[in-house]
C-alpha cells in the first residue's frame, strides 16, 4: 500500500518538473518567436510554422501528445510540425542546418556537437 504522503510528494514532484518543463519551452518559443530569423536571408523562413524537434522522452512529448503547443498557437495562425529525432546530436544537427526551429537535449549532446 502506498502512503497518502508518497503519493502527495510524487504528485508534486511531477507538477514541478511539468512545470519546470513547461517553463523551460516557453522561454524557447519566445525567443524563436521574438528573436527573429538568424540564417541568411536566401534561406525562406515561414513565420507560421514552428518546427520542433524531440525525443521520445521529456516534457516536450508530453505537449506534442496533449497537442497544448497547438491549441495555444493556433489563434495566431501558427501551426506547429514536430520531428522525431533518435539522440540529441541528431536533434542539434537538425537545428545547425535549419531544419528545426526548436528542440531539447540532455547536457551531453551539444558537448559533443561542439566538438565535431
Amino acid at each position: 500500500m502506498s502512503s497518502p504522503i508518497r503519493n502527495s510528494l510524487f504528485h508534486n514532484s511531477l507538477r514541478r518538473r511539468l512545470l519546470t518543463g513547461a517553463l523551460v519551452v516557453a522561454t524557447g518559443l519566445s525567443y524563436v518567436l521574438f528573436a527573429g530569423p538568424v540564417k541568411a536571408q536566401s534561406q525562406t523562413v515561414n513565420p507560421k510554422l514552428l518546427r520542433i524537434g524531440y525525443q521520445k522522452y521529456g516534457t516536450l512529448t508530453l505537449l506534442k501528445a496533449r497537442g497544448t503547443l497547438e491549441k495555444r498557437l493556433a489563434p495566431q495562425g501558427i501551426t506547429v510540425k514536430w520531428t522525431e529525432f533518435p539522440a540529441g546530436p541528431q536533434l542539434l544537427e537538425g537545428l545547425n542546418v535549419g531544419a528545426i526551429d526548436f528542440g531539447t537535449v540532455g547536457e551531453a549532446p551539444p558537448i559533443f556537437a561542439q566538438a565535431a
